[in-house]
């Protein structure tokens, strides 16, 4: 049994032998890097494409998007990836990652860990999961809930090195989930 090592968030989260974590870093290119981890996972060559052009219409409805989380399926194993943009901003930045390494945390069944260290650190008593509506298999219903308790991470990552997330807020970062982060942490 392994253990995913989320570096930004300063967690260990035990995994069972058929997880595998990989924290791919920064990419240049999306469409690139998801189409190189789509055809190493064998996903056919139509899903490909229609991913790359989901991808090419993502990159210009939200210019804002930092990064990614994708699981995939590989014989009995689950390989949960995450890779993001260098925004050129150290707090944006941690922001991002934070943000996809809380994806990778929810993937992995560790959000515990998280609400437990908010507890010791913040002294707020959240249940993570209980925002998150995975009553759909498709998980859209729950889209907004997953990005904002991703953005609770990413709001707990950014008080722990030390920065205000309301600047990230003020710094153009208009998102309905940060939003909300924010206020539940008393922002």
């Amino acid at each position: 049994m392994g253990k995913a090592k989320l570096k930004i968030l300063e967690l260990e989260v035990p995994m069972d032998s058929f997880s595998v974590y990989h924290d791919d870093g920064f990419v240049e290119d999306a469409i690139e890097h998801c189409t190189r981890l789509d055809r190493k996972y064998g996903l056919r060559e139509g899903r490909i494409r229609m991913r790359a052009a989901e991808l090419r219409l993502l990159k210009i409805k939200h210019a804002g998007i930092g990064g990614c989380y994708d699981r995939y399926e590989k014989g009995c194993e689950d390989h949960h990836h995450i890779w993001y943009f260098d925004t050129g901003f150290d707090p944006n930045n941690i922001r991002v990652r934070a943000h996809e390494e809380t994806h990778a945390l929810d993937g992995l069944g560790g959000l515990r860990l998280l609400e437990q260290r908010i507890f010791e650190e913040h002294g707020l008593n959240l249940d993570l999961s209980s925002y998150i509506d995975r009553r759909n298999d498709e998980r859209v219903i729950g889209r907004v809930g997953e990005e904002m308790v991703a953005d609770l991470g990413s709001v707990y990552a950014l008080l722990k090195y030390g920065f205000d997330p309301r600047e990230i807020l003020e710094d153009g970062l208009k998102r309905e989930g940060f939003e909300k982060a924010l206020k539940i942490y008393g922002g």
